[in-house]
């Protein structure tokens, strides 16, 4: 009987760390694509101004690279072994060193298109491209296509 509730107790245990292991892992695929999705809403923003969609606001502009400048600096944790999913393709394991740099240059970049608000749109504009790129150079190593 007690061999029984041993087995019974080291079963529910494993069941449990595997639960949540899976729920862990499902939680870091949930923030990141939040992450990304507010990335998005933020580049959005400077978007519209570069457009003449809305009138520049230096101030509304330097929050969003603020914002995207601290996602960036997040996003290594967010992909921690074991994460694997949505839309991460697995190169991103292989080859944290260089997602890790992509991250940091986005990071980078944000940072510089938040310092150029104080030159204006024009100065503005070219800053937030490099942004752009950034982004777009992790995107196209390391997510899968839409």
């Amino acid at each position: 009987m007690r061999r029984l509730i041993s087995v019974g107790v080291v079963t529910f245990a494993a069941a449990a760390a595997i639960a949540g292991y899976a729920f862990a892992q499902e939680d870091l695929i949930a923030k990141r694509q939040a992450l990304m999705k507010d990335n998005g809403a933020q580049a959005t923003i400077a978007g519209q101004m570069l457009r003449g969609d809305t009138p520049f606001d230096a101030a509304a502009a330097k929050a969003a690279m603020e914002k995207i400048a601290a996602d960036a600096a997040e996003i290594p944790a967010d992909f921690a072994p074991g994460s694997e999913g949505g839309d991460a393709l697995p190169a991103i394991w292989e080859n944290f060193a260089d997602f890790e740099a992509k991250a940091t240059a986005l990071k980078t970049a944000a940072e510089a298109a938040a310092a150029a608000t104080e030159g204006g749109l024009e100065a503005f504009g070219p800053a937030f491209g490099a942004v752009g790129q950034a982004c777009g150079a992790c995107h196209q190593t390391y997510r899968k296509a839409s």
